[in-house]
Formats: structure tokens, C-alpha cells, sequence
């Protein structure tokens, strides 16, 4: 099935890292990093928990991570890799889908630059995407 320019990820980077960092949240409370090696294969959580993944949504890999290891559904995989968003949070099978739009404090950046970082959310993992740093959440990591 062809790609819509909205689904497509215009400004691709093709060499950019994907995965920029990933934690598991187990229920003993002890938080663990996690490596792209160990998330590659396949997104599945820890068995009592949570995972947050956070990814580079213009990185090629991030679009075959999404569509071959993730087991998300379709519709939210595409509405993640959009190329324009608007602010939204909205429920879909069993998760949240929201998109959040933030001051671009990038350096060169103007302040009316707006970025975003879109979150698919589950009981047990939370996937997030963005195409820029967003300095809110390096300082949540």
C-alpha cells in the first residue's frame, strides 16, 4: 500500500541514531536503564512494571522498529510519525495517544518555534517520539 506524504517521514534522517534512551520501571522500584540492543528485537515490557522508549522520529530505523518490532497497530504508528501535528490526547484501544508542543530551546532556535513530542501511552509501556530535543524531557529522564 503506498505511503501518504503525511505518513511518510519527510525529513528522514537517515543516519541519526533512533533510539535515544529507554527505562524500565519494575515493580521492586529499582529503575533500569535499557539498550537499544535489548529493545530492538522486540518492545515487550517487563512482567510486573513499565517501559518508557524514546525515540528519534526522524531516524529511518525508527519507522522499521515501529512497524517490525514494536506491535503497535497501524493507525498508531502513523499518527506518531506525522510530519505535522497538533496538540491532542486521545484514547485508542487500549492506550492514549498525545501529542504535546513545547519552546524550542534548541540553539539558533526562535522562541516561537513550537516543538513537539508525541507519546503513545499503555498500562506497561509508554513510546515516545521527537524529530528535535525537547530540554522538558531530557530533565524528566
Amino acid at each position: 500500500m503506498p505511503v501518504s506524504p503525511i505518513e511518510r517521514n519527510d525529513h528522514a534522517e537517515p543516519n541519526a541514531d533512533a533510539f535515544i534512551f529507554g527505562f524500565d520501571f519494575p515493580a521492586d522500584g529499582v529503575i533500569e536503564k535499557v539498550d537499544w540492543q535489548r529493545i530492538k528485537p522486540t518492545a515487550a515490557c517487563p512482567p510486573a512494571g513499565w517501559r518508557w522508549l524514546h525515540f528519534n522520529r526522524l531516524a529511518a530505523e525508527t519507522r522499521e522498529w515501529l512497524e517490525e518490532s514494536s506491535d503497535l497497530d497501524e493507525t498508531v504508528i502513523t499518527a506518531l510519525l506525522q510530519t505535522e501535528t497538533r496538540p491532542r490526547c486521545a484514547a485508542y484501544e487500549d492506550g492514549l495517544l498525545l501529542n504535546l508542543r513545547g519552546i524550542n530551546h534548541n540553539p539558533g532556535a526562535e522562541p516561537e518555534d513550537m516543538i513537539s513530542v508525541r507519546i503513545w501511552a499503555t498500562q506497561n509501556l509508554v513510546i515516545s517520539m521527537r524529530s528535535y530535543p525537547v530540554k522538558a524531557v531530557h530533565e524528566v529522564r
